[in-house]
């Protein structure tokens, strides 16, 4: 199903909290429908995140993949930008794709949603979840808190300076 909220941000909510040592929830939601997620630590989700907004947001990408692992399986949102808006797909497979574990003859991938949204309301709906994190955790608790990987600080900072100069 596909949803075109381009001309209506505000139907486009994206979550991204901590819930236990290495495990996070993500969650998308388009016009009242939901999309809920479990994260691994072994996968640096929230850096690919934070990296896919800023490349499209500048301008250096047009296609962008995220990976949002889970144990077992994984969610992939697939961000295609055209001029200021974005075409999103999210599609969950039951075994590791990214990892090369995926055999289309044995498993199953599903799309989950599609939808269209501003590429500037996509990335300061990534900018808001960074900030709630940092705020919230810190560097050290953060790193603490997800075990594997660091807070993505310098890109944080990028995105933000990104976004102010492109809007």
């Amino acid at each position: 199903m596909k949803w075109n909220w381009f001309e209506k941000p505000s139907a486009f909510k994206f979550t991204y909290d901590l819930t236990g040592s290495g495990w996070a929830h993500a969650g998308f939601e388009v016009a009242g429908r939901k999309v809920d997620m479990s994260v691994s630590y072994l996968h640096n989700t929230l850096e690919e995140l934070t990296s896919a907004a800023l490349h499209l947001i500048r301008g250096e990408s047009i296609h962008e993949v995220v990976i949002f692992m889970d144990e077992p399986g994984e969610c992939q949102l697939e961000l295609k930008r055209e001029t200021e808006k974005l075409t999103a797909t999210i599609t969950h497979f039951e075994d590791w794709k990214s990892w090369g574990n995926f055999d289309e003859s044995k498993h199953k991938a599903s799309s989950l949603i599609q939808f269209e949204i501003s590429t500037k309301k996509f990335a300061m709906e990534v900018l808001n979840v960074l900030y709630k994190l940092h705020q919230q955790y810190g560097l050290a608790g953060y790193r603490e808190k997800w075990v594997e990987n660091d807070f993505p600080f310098e890109k944080y900072q990028a995105l933000e300076v990104a976004i102010k100069q492109h809007y």
